[in-house]
């Protein structure tokens, strides 16, 4: 039965003149329809269109051409009207296409077509020719619907007519509704012309050509869901958690690339990185489902039927190779390219996204096997040096085979890929074949002028790439990653690389100038693709960048050279791993430039590397001083006119460069030099002072302000206040007074966070006293730095009274503005403002974050309309200009943040000063509550007491009006800004939460009495300063030093004196309520961020804050419930593996509630690392340990056991090595000291937490034990004399477990046979004897004892060998161990342990720990 066109469906247009499909040339926006033969499609979204009914335009067109055009509206019109009307208008098109889909469709009918590929409508010209037929006119794709796009359907043939229906396979003609008695034409193939050699392409003319319309697909709302031909999905591997994916390039036009082996992506589901939450965006992961008959087919896809999966990136078929063995990709359909999807579990005949499948190959039956080998990518040739051979990603690979056997668990999931990324690739991936063809054709005519036409369509499709990556003037990552998935980066430098051969010199020479146009603009799409913050974009790209640079050292065009600068500023810019690894040599040669050139991107190139992601890095910033600044060649200089001699005595700045001889005024100088190369050049030298300067870095304030005074205080300031100077370049001086003059020398912020340690004596009610405390900081300033500040105070307080709402127009100004407040920010915190001067910044500051008094563009003149349109929508919407006000207002934000914290911490002073006050006063009623053990609940007049001082307190404290603060702050969260919603909702929970806060806050609070607690909390004052700055910076060696003393400073006030292991939980409050964890926890995000080999001078401070943070935690469940919530951050600090398992342990040991809330992935990552780091991390081990026991309970968990003895278990070839790798004899090797303490501590360590796994009578592990240590080796250690006693406990401990007490009977186990009854009766006879020896020492040495018992000796604790023979000799005998113990460490037989350890030849190197080995055997 003939099948019937309708609309809604989806067709292909078959031309039998040219044997051919009609399709869209993989072009997008070149706006040129072709159609190609059907082995050459690429995709069978090419060739296909959606049948719309015909849409109205009129108003759509109205809004289209007054926004292009930009005039003046007539009175009674708005742009706002035109717009709603316009979407009216769309509205009603869309209704119109539901109520018309699936109405069969008649001959006669008006029709559009909608392109799939591009989403767009066909469109005909009346104004451009055709390419090919001079007498056409030319047939294009746009996006909108117009008169243009419509066609009237007619029959070809005489045997069908007018309102005739139309089936499926009818030939029929297109006739323009626009130009009637046109038609679609399909012209003759271009031949071995730029991008369509080979291709007809469709016009419009007199000639008639019929198209053989054929049905791709129905689709309906009710298969949806249903996979069909054609269709993308990702395969995705539900066991292994993976993807199937294959890299490489289309068409592989670079010489010696391929496509890699097909193989799995691991991508793992971590619940502490929530993109792994949603499928892979990546387009290495899209495969187009295709009916084994042919890509023109676009039915239901039903299980059990013959398919074939295309690789989209490539376009080349999935297939297994000859051998039937690998999975490869071939570029054309083959018996071998055939697949059959199995359900897993079967509901419908048809396939649909989201189901399981088992997939197998046709041919060889074979199915689909993940396996658990690595995939290995074949080693980047490109990547030559340090830099290039970075890794950009990071995920796992595994191999992707065939097995015979159908497995349960090669399931692979059908994941559908989204309409919009489906969208965004097709747009990509027009651009491939654009640039191949440009290669190709430069490449095969090496020796000829390139045409015009060919420059224009390269540097038009360039232009799209760029405009592609943008969206609402903002990076989009995902389009960017397309670019990279694409390889289409690769085929631009690939053509950078050609270009300059020798062999194409001669083609290069006569085509100079079009060449570099290209190039220009090749370069632009690589800025634009670096820009953002996607740091495996600019990793991957990485290996192009020695490259670039030589490419710019090199005799090259100053455009290109310039191009190239601004794309490697960008691809260094916030990138760490790509920044530490710059060499001291290339800084010299970029100073050296500076110096020779006067180039700003060389400067702009400083900038990058002297402060990287926030983070001033020391280093390069002292370096770069000392290279740049020790002459006056590569700077501008200023001056005071007061300072030159041939000046009047004016406060102005002059300005010299290089290149001058004489000064000029600076307000002079860049109205004449705006925008061009030497006021860029002043600008970013302005800027590199402030990134040089950051962080405090005194050497660099030193050498600018003092020692060669480049840039004085009273210069700054003349150009901040100077109105005549452009906005941008004032906003730069502001940001150096910063960092020059503010941000300097001991200024400490007072307000910035809460204060929770009070002094009893120093607590006061009344909220001046308080205040004063805080902003009393102005009277311990010098005369001059008194006078900086109140200058800035005088000139702020006026500058904000005349800026009180911000323009969209004005960039510059808007730049100002936030920088100011930043100003006002610092100036807060320092505690340089006073209450009153508080209360004039708070109307200022609302007046700039209300968004109502922000004024609309200028183009909109007196229209009342536009002006309530930008009110009320537009100037939410993202773009440069709302970008530059959204900036200005998260500046105002912050200083608000800050006064609220400093709102709170007056109001948490007045609360406890309030319970200070009721302890004194006796007779009031609050006061009686204090001192009763019971409160009376249901008394109201103690309730409403309680309150009455609770709003006393608040409203006496309060900054902001409630209601105003409230709209304001809903109002910033509709901006179009993540930033700008997270910090709004972040203000308003801060400030309606206070109450709550505030008796939460006062729970933890701590009021010291003590002299010791006030001297303890007076040194945290005087040292936590130093270490939070250095902490935001990457540390110089000094600084690391200085870091390092502070750390064990407060490492020792964790603990009692002279008693490290008694913890001192008084003190551990007070440096957690200072805020030293958030300190320490900033530390280690330098590690997380750093790669282990650039840990440097850093490593020993990583090492100490760990060991701080271990003491902070130690007994203390608030602080391990604090690290507890930070485990995922933990586990990715490296290079401090000791340290972090030592610490990690800290955080379960006694705690019940961590134990008990532990993730499962967390136990498998830190069995991972124990069998990562194996016997150089044995202490994760105990990390295990203390995770499934609660030692001071003795409460086993068995939920954890099972996941430790689980995950071992998978790793145990390298987490127990020391029984997959050693036999027994080694095995006892290890623990008579002779194969190291690492090995020996490791061993101990993993037999331990076994035995500690087999308690609870767990039947399996206790068999997976038994399995693993053998009843007869564990007889043999325990009994056997070499092997020290401290070594036989966990031994011990495991014989008992795994095979005494256990769930089993007794006469099941070894014991029973009796075989080992004489090994097991002198074992008990030497422990014996052991116990009788000890209990003298016991009695003499009670002290001793107890600090002994309070530290087991270490797992590896062994005496050494030349110890033991002495021991055996009577040299150190049980007589005399009285006798030696009075002496203590001054008897000669000490000194003979310490002449025999010293002359040891053990590798053992912690002597301390030998020392405390010796003690405790005595």
């Amino acid at each position: 039965m003939a099948r019937y066109i309708c609309y809604g469906d989806i067709v292909h247009l078959f031309c039998e003149d040219s044997n051919a499909h009609n399709s869209l040339q993989t072009f997008y926006q070149q706006k040129k329809e072709d159609y190609i033969d059907i082995k050459d499609i690429p995709d069978s979204q090419a060739i296909t269109f959606e049948i719309c009914p015909r849409n109205r335009y009129k108003l759509n067109k109205i809004y289209r051409q007054t926004q292009s055009s930009k005039k003046r509206l007539a009175d009674g019109v708005s742009i706002e009207k035109l717009r709603s009307d316009a979407l009216s208008e769309t509205r009603d098109n869309e209704k119109e296409k539901q109520r018309a889909h699936g109405q069969r469709l008649r001959y006669g009918q008006i029709i559009q077509l909608k392109h799939i590929f591009t989403d767009n409508y066909v469109h005909i010209s009346t104004s451009k020719t055709s390419l090919r037929d001079k007498n056409c006119m030319q047939v294009m794709l746009y996006g909108f619907d117009d008169k243009h796009a419509q066609f009237k359907i007619l029959p070809r043939f005489k045997v069908k007519s007018e309102g005739d229906l139309i089936q499926d396979s009818d030939q029929v003609l297109l006739e323009s509704v626009k130009s009637p008695g046109q038609f679609l034409h399909a012209s003759t193939a271009f031949q071995d012309t730029f991008i369509r050699s080979k291709i007809c392409e469709i016009n419009l003319g007199v000639s008639k050509t019929g198209f053989v319309i054929g049905l791709f697909k129905r689709p309906s709302d009710n298969n949806s869901s249903v996979i069909t031909g054609g269709s993308l999905v990702r395969l995705f591997h539900k066991e292994l958690e993976a993807y199937v994916v294959s890299d490489g390039l289309y068409m592989n036009p670079i010489p010696g690339s391929k496509p890699d082996q097909v193989h799995m992506r691991l991508r793992p589901i971590d619940n502490s990185k929530p993109k792994t939450m949603f499928p892979s965006t990546s387009a290495i992961t899209y495969w187009q489902v295709e009916h084994k008959n042919g890509l023109q087919y676009g039915s239901e896809i039903l299980w059990e039927h013959s398919i074939r999966f295309r690789h989209l990136p490539t376009k080349m078929y999935l297939a297994l190779d000859n051998l039937f063995n690998g999975l490869i990709l071939v570029p054309s359909p083959t018996p071998s390219t055939v697949f059959i999807l199995y359900p897993v579990t079967q509901e419908k005949d048809e396939a649909e996204f989201e189901s399981y499948a088992r997939i197998k190959h046709a041919v060889s039956g074979k199915w689909l096997h993940a396996l658990k080998d690595k995939f290995i990518k074949p080693e980047d040739k490109l990547a030559v040096d340090e830099i290039g051979k970075l890794q950009w990603d990071g995920a796992d690979l595994r191999k992707l085979g065939v097995e015979q056997v159908r497995m349960d668990d090669d399931a692979f999931t059908l994941q559908k890929v989204s309409d919009s990324s489906k969208k965004d690739f097709n747009i990509a991936s027009g651009f491939a074949p654009v640039l191949i063809s440009f290669i190709e054709t430069i490449s095969q005519h090496p020796q000829t002028n390139i045409p015009v036409a060919i420059i224009y369509d390269i540097k038009q499709t360039l232009i799209q790439m760029k405009n592609f990556m943008i969206v609402n003037a903002l990076p989009d990552k995902k389009r960017q990653k397309l670019m990279r998935n694409l390889h289409l980066l690769d085929l631009i430098v690939y053509f950078f690389q050609m270009i300059f051969k020798p062999t194409f010199i001669h083609l290069y020479r006569i085509n100079e100038k079009k060449i570099n146009d290209v190039l220009s603009s090749m370069l632009e799409v690589l800025l634009y693709y670096l820009k953002g913050d996607s740091r495996k974009n600019e990793l991957y790209f990485a290996k192009y960048i020695m490259f670039f640079e030589n490419l710019e050292n090199g005799q090259i065009d100053r455009n290109i050279s310039n191009n190239a600068l601004d794309m490697i500023a960008e691809l260094i810019r916030d990138n760490r791993k790509i920044v530490e690894r710059i060499s001291k040599e290339t800084i010299c040669e970029i100073v050296d430039k500076v110096q020779a050139t006067k180039n700003y991107r060389y400067l702009e190139y400083l900038n990058v590397i002297s402060v990287c992601d926030g983070i001033p890095l020391p280093e390069n910033q002292s370096f770069i001083v000392d290279q740049w600044l020790q002459n006056e060649d590569g700077v501008f200089l200023t001056e005071l006119a007061t300072n030159i001699p041939s000046k009047k005595n004016e406060n102005i700045v002059y300005v010299k460069t290089g290149e001058a001889k004489d000064w000029v005024k600076l307000s002079d100088f860049v109205k004449v030099t705006h925008d061009s190369n030497q006021y860029m050049f002043l600008e970013k030298q302005l800027e590199l002072f402030g990134k040089l300067c950051e962080g405090r870095n005194h050497h660099a304030i030193e050498v600018i302000t003092k020692s060669r005074r480049f840039l004085t205080w009273e210069e700054a300031f003349v150009c901040l206040t100077d109105p005549a100077m452009p906005a941008e370049l004032r906003a730069k001086y502001c940001n150096l007074i910063i960092k020059l003059f503010v941000d300097v020398g001991n200024n400490t912020s007072v307000v910035e966070q809460t204060k929770l340690t009070f002094v009893y004596n120093e607590v006061v009610s009344d909220s001046a006293d308080i205040m004063k405390k805080y902003l009393d900081n102005l009277e311990r300033l010098s005369d001059n730095e008194r006078q900086i500040i109140q200058s800035l105070q005088g000139w702020i307080a006026s500058f904000l009274k005349e800026h009180g709402s911000m323009s969209f127009d004005d960039i510059g100004g808007n730049n100002l503005i936030e920088q100011v407040l930043e100003l006002v920010k610092y100036l807060i915190k320092f505690g340089f403002y006073d209450a009153s001067d508080i209360k004039k910044l708070r109307e200022g500051l609302m007046d700039l974050m209300d968004g109502t008094n922000d004024r609309p563009p200028k183009s909109v003149g007196k229209d009342k309309e536009a002006k309530l349109a930008y009110q009320k929508q537009e100037r939410y919407k993202p773009c440069a200009q709302t970008n530059a006000i959204v900036q200005a207002k998260l500046a105002a934000m912050d200083v608000v943040d800050v006064l609220l914290t400093f709102q709170f911490s007056i109001r948490l002073e007045k609360f406890i000063a309030l319970f200070r006050r009721l302890k004194k006063q006796k007779s009031n009623r609050l006061s009686s509550m204090l001192e009763s053990k019971r409160i009376n609940r249901k008394d109201q007049h103690l309730k409403a007491d309680i309150l009455e001082e609770i709003e006393r307190i608040m409203e006496s404290t309060t900054v902001f009006d409630k209601e105003d603060f409230r709209d304001i702050m809903l109002d910033l969260s509709k901006y179009e800004y993540d930033d700008m919603i997270t910090k709004s909702m972040h203000l308003l929970t801060k400030f309606f939460t206070a109450k709550a806060d505030l008796f939460e806050k006062a729970v933890k609070a701590q009021v010291l009495l003590t002299d010791d607690s006030i001297q303890i909390n007076q040194i945290i004052d005087g040292i936590l300063p130093k270490l939070r700055r250095n902490a935001g910076s990457k540390m110089s060696n000094e600084q690391a030093d200085e870091s390092v003393a502070i750390i064990k400073q407060l490492i020792d006030m964790c603990h009692l004196v002279n008693d490290c292991e008694e913890h001192h939980t008084m003190n551990q409050i007070i440096l957690a309520n200072n805020g030293v964890m958030d300190i320490v926890l900033k530390i280690l995000q330098h590690n997380v961020q750093m790669e282990e080999n650039h840990h440097g001078a850093l490593r020993d401070v990583f090492r100490w804050a760990l060991k701080l943070l271990k003491a902070m935690i130690k007994g203390n469940e608030e602080g391990q419930a604090f690290i507890f919530q930070r485990l995922d951050f933990m586990l990715r600090i490296k290079g401090v593996e000791k340290e972090l398992a030592e610490a990690l342990t800290e955080v379960f040991v006694g705690n019940q509630t961590t134990c008990l809330k532990v993730n499962p992935l967390h136990i498998q990552k830190i069995v991972d690392l124990t069998a990562k780091y194996q016997e150089k991390a044995a202490e994760y081990l105990d990390a295990l340990s203390a995770i499934i026991k609660i030692e001071e309970l003795n409460l086993p968990l068995k939920r954890n056991q099972d996941y430790v003895v689980k995950y071992l278990n998978q790793r145990f070839s390298r987490a127990a090595y020391v029984f997959d790798k050693y036999e027994e004899s080694e095995r006892l090797q290890i623990l008579m000291g002779k194969m190291g303490k690492q090995h020996l501590s490791y061993l101990m360590s993993l037999v331990d937490i076994l035995a500690t796994c087999c308690e609870g009578e767990n039947r399996f592990i206790e068999s997976l034990c038994q399995t693993i240590l053998p009843f007869r080796e564990l007889i043999s250690v325990v009994t056997n004399e070499q092997v020290d006693t401290n070594l036989k406990r966990p031994f011990v401990r495991y014989l008992l477990w795994a095979y005494l007490n256990t769930g089993g009977s007794f006469s099941e186990t070894e014991f029973a046979s009796g075989d080992y009854d004489g090994e097991i009766e002198e074992w008990f006879r030497s422990i014996i004897s052991t116990m009788t020896r000890l209990i003298p020492y016991v009695s003499s040495n009670k002290n001793s004892t107890k600090q002994l018992l309070k530290k087991a000796p270490s797992t590896s604790a062994v005496l050494t060998r030349l110890v033991r023979v002495g021991l055996i000799y009577s040299k150190i005998n049980h007589k005399s161990i009285n006798q030696i113990n009075q002496s203590n460490q001054s008897s000669q037989c000490y000194k003979d342990y310490r002449f025999m350890l010293n002359n040891n030849d053990d590798d053992d190197d912690d002597d301390d720990d030998d020392y405390d080995d010796y003690d405790y055997y005595l």
